[in-house]
């Protein structure tokens, strides 16, 4: 099974050119100055307002960011074949995840970008994903029901208390 996955492993990256997130296991092992990247950019998310989810979420993409351009120079030398390479890696993922990722990487480009970390021609470079569906809020009022107002005790529509 090891051999298998070392195989598979090798023509994702004869294909993609990087090792895929599937296979790398060094979010784990950060430096000092990539943990310390990490919190200022979770500051600056909790600052901005973010909930909670979102910051988890976006502290773990850029975790797995950091630790990916650690292996190939760092933030200091990232150009777009850098974040070409990253966005290769989320080969395999539902659209969904990789929407959510991508969201994630531009906001901690900004952040960088604002902290001096990279050029801002970097933020530039990350392509936007489309979703294969339109997202739409499904609607579970009837056209003549929306409009009206509800209290919040009762329930029941102002219009058929006005009789009471």
């Amino acid at each position: 099974m090891y051999l298998f996955r070392v195989a598979q492993m090798l023509d994702d990256f004869a294909v993609h050119g990087a090792v895929l997130r599937r296979y790398s296991r060094t979010v784990d092992r950060l430096t000092t100055d990539q943990a310390d990247i990490v919190a200022r950019f979770r500051a600056w998310l909790r600052a901005a307002g973010c909930a909670a989810s979102t910051v988890r979420t976006y502290d773990t993409v850029a975790g797995e960011f950091l630790a990916f351009t650690g292996t190939r120079g760092g933030l200091a030398g990232l150009d777009a074949g850098g974040i070409d390479a990253f966005v290769a890696t989320l080969a395999g993922y539902q659209a969904k995840t990789v929407e959510q990722k991508l969201c994630a990487l531009r906001s901690f480009l900004r952040f960088a970008a604002g902290d001096g970390l990279v050029g801002d021609t970097v933020l530039g470079t990350v392509p936007t994903a489309k979703s294969t569906r339109q997202a739409r809020i499904p609607s579970v009022w009837s056209p003549e029901v929306a409009p009206l107002e509800w209290t919040p005790l009762t329930m029941v529509p102002v219009e058929s208390q006005e009789g009471c």
